[in-house]
């Protein structure tokens, strides 16, 4: 018989959840409509359909039925390595098939490089990742596989071979070599445009970076606030060669940007303003003043900044974004503007050993597979809608992200990786898009890594621009949003007639 937890939400906020228990649950709510969805235990061999809305009032008791769907439709396929028209073998990798009631997962097998997924009838969404040393990267990420009942479908998983190296020094605005620096290559060209690979320097600032070949973006980051992240560096890397050694060097400061900041039609109540800046080199810095108090940001001169500023409330924000370019010192004084509204934020408590959804009032989703969280006894899961986070030249930011939390009984963060990965799927508006001069087609989603200050895209996520989702898979809690990568422009070539 069936187990799992029934969750019943309203206005997309979490009320209350039940045990399902030899196919039967019991769950108790005050007067008022609700959602509520069925999520079953690993190892079950149906699937929850969508969740059903019902309305109680003066104590009455309801009877409900959910229906479940069989699981007589499979995805398989295996890995591929287009550019050598092989499979791979001896790869640790994972496929994982999910939509928005459900979630199926399978570890690549290694000795044929083939997976198995037994998944519903419906709208799949397919995404992949492979472990950092196993020797190949993910290409795609990701595909949306559409499956009829009794059907079977193989969907190849395309990868690359780290078949070329990249090596390079780091070194402090003085020269210096810098250790525990951050180094990444993003893929430039066609095919490895979703490739970001990332690796640390070394005690004498020294990095070796195995990559696919092509072409590649090469930044770095680092905890220092004080400094200003080194000029990006295009690299083209051949097949099977070592490339550098590249020299990334951090900036001081030699301008001052400074101003007032302050709401348009009120003054500030309380908190701080946050203040961040950019430029398309890759610099980036950010600040924060108490209100009231005028701001101070150290720039390069010689180059366009982009600069905005945010103040917020529990379920609002104020904002600016603009840019100046930098002759000299200068001055700018902000205006922001609002409010807009954001979700307020949600904690929910619950057993980690039964599978959780949420959803938030902005449709944002988060599933975590029974047992994934490292703990026992009751989590305490913390989702705070944040506006304030800094942007970067590689991370132009949506209107807001989110940071979670999560504790155990004792009040303690859970810091150690997730024994398999959580689901995380963020809503967006297209109309929001263009607003802010974010491009669909580089939509990606992030984590902010506090220790290098940089953000990081994790390497399985799917982006369905049919539904406005983007979904990715991650094995640890902190700061998420979604960004766009570095601004790409079209080249329209003239055209001659025969």
């Amino acid at each position: 018989m069936a187990r799992g937890t029934i969750v019943a939400t309203a206005a997309g906020e979490p009320v209350n959840r039940a045990p399902i228990s030899g196919g039967s649950f019991a769950i108790y709510l005050p007067d008022g409509s609700y959602d509520l969805a069925a999520l079953l235990g690993n190892g079950a061999e149906w699937l929850a359909g969508p969740p059903q809305t019902v309305a109680v009032s003066g104590g009455e008791t309801l009877s409900i039925t959910f229906p479940v769907l069989p699981q007589d439709a499979t995805i398989n396929g295996a890995l591929w390595d287009p550019r050598n028209e092989v499979i791979p073998t001896g790869v640790a990798a994972f496929a994982v098939a999910h939509n928005p009631f459900a979630w199926v997962g399978d570890t690549i097998d290694t000795a044929n490089g083939t997976y198995s997924l037994d998944v519903t009838a419906g709208l799949w969404q397919l995404s992949y990742g492979v472990a950092p040393g196993s020797g190949y990267v993910t290409l795609d990420h990701h595909t949306i596989v559409p499956i009829e009942s009794g059907q079977s479908l193989f969907v190849p998983l395309p990868v690359a071979e780290r078949d070329s190296l990249l090596t390079g020094v780091v070194r402090d605005p003085d020269g210096q070599p810098l250790a525990g620096a951050v180094v990444v290559a993003d893929g430039a060209g066609p095919e490895i445009a979703q490739v970001a690979l990332r690796t640390h320097s070394d005690a004498n600032g020294e990095f070796r970076l195995p990559v696919p070949y092509g072409r590649y973006t090469v930044r770095a980051g680092f905890a220092d606030e004080a400094w200003l992240n080194p000029a990006l560096i295009n690299v083209l890397v051949p097949p099977g060669a070592t490339i550098g050694p590249v020299t990334l060097q951090f900036r001081a400061p030699d301008a001052t940007l400074s101003g007032s900041a302050t709401l348009a039609g009120r003054s500030f109540d309380q908190g701080r303003i946050h203040i961040w800046a950019y430029s398309s080199d890759g610099a980036a810095t950010w600040t924060s003043v108490l209100p009231g108090e005028s701001y101070e940001l150290g720039l390069l001169s010689g180059q366009r900044w982009h600069i905005g500023a945010v103040y917020e409330t529990p379920d609002s924000f104020y904002a600016i974004r603009t840019s100046i370019f930098m002759s000299g010192n200068e001055t700018l004084d902000l205006v922001l503007d609002g409010p807009t509204p954001k979700p307020g934020p949600v904690a929910i408590t619950f057993d980690p050993a039964t599978p959780q959804s949420v959803t938030l009032a902005d449709g944002t989703r988060i599933f975590i597979p029974a047992g994934a969280l490292p703990a026992t006894g009751q989590v305490t899961l913390h989702i705070t809608p944040i506006a304030s986070f800094p942007h970067q030249h590689h991370a132009r930011l949506y209107k807001y992200g989110y940071a979670f939390i999560a504790t155990d009984e004792t009040g303690q963060p859970l810091t150690a990786r997730f024994n398999q990965n959580v689901i995380i799927s963020f809503g967006y508006e297209d109309a929001v898009l263009e607003a802010l001069n974010l491009n669909e087609q580089l939509l990606k989603p992030a984590y902010f890594a506090t220790s290098t200050q940089t953000w990081t895209v994790p390497d399985s996520y799917v982006v369905d621009t049919e539904t406005n989702r983007v979904t990715m898979q991650i094995d640890h809690f902190t700061d998420y949003t979604l960004i766009n990568s570095a601004l790409q422009y079209k080249i329209f070539l003239p055209t001659v007639p025969r």
